[in-house]
């Protein structure tokens, strides 16, 4: 099974086209805000199950500012980071994680990719697809790969063209 974790589009659909035909046919697509557009301008992109939250930029009744799921057997919450000090720190919402039996922690906001993880929690961000802050600046996503035992693989993709 394959998943694919975005965010920070702001109203921008080019890159995520370009990062949906690169990735592939994908299981469900996860989405943590800032899509600055309807949810069904992005559904629309993919022929699977999609999740959303609201960004800070995201002013729509239709997304909640965080979401709790069970998928494949894992426990994970996805907000959009802004809420939690995610620029001070990971340890906060770890913590709040951690409270919450959450295994793992999809955010976004800094628009800077990562995967930590701090005591049972995995924490993962896929950074921006339009709007990249790392070095080099590339748009980046993440993918998960859900192999036959039900273990979740994460990598950090980077759209180079």
């Amino acid at each position: 099974m394959k998943l694919l974790v975005v965010s920070d589009n702001h109203g921008r659909l080019a890159n995520l086209r370009k990062i949906i035909r690169k990735t592939g046919k994908v299981d469900a697509l996860f989405h943590l805000g800032d899509l600055c557009m309807t949810k069904r301008d992005i559904e629309a992109l993919v022929d699977c199950p999609t999740y959303f939250v609201a960004g800070n930029n995201d002013y729509s009744a239709e997304l909640e500012n965080e979401h709790t799921i069970r998928f494949m057997g894992k426990r994970i919450l996805m907000v959009h980071g802004h809420y939690h000090g995610v620029y001070y720190g990971l340890e906060r919402l770890a913590t709040r994680a951690m409270y919450r039996d959450i295994d793992i922690v999809m955010y976004g906001h800094t628009h800077q990719p990562s995967i930590d993880v701090i005591g049972s929690v995995t924490l993962i961000n896929p950074g921006s697809v339009e709007r990249p802050r790392q070095d080099p600046p590339h748009p980046s996503y993440i993918t998960i790969d859900v192999d036959d035992a039900g273990a979740f693989h994460f990598k950090i993709n980077y759209l180079l063209s």
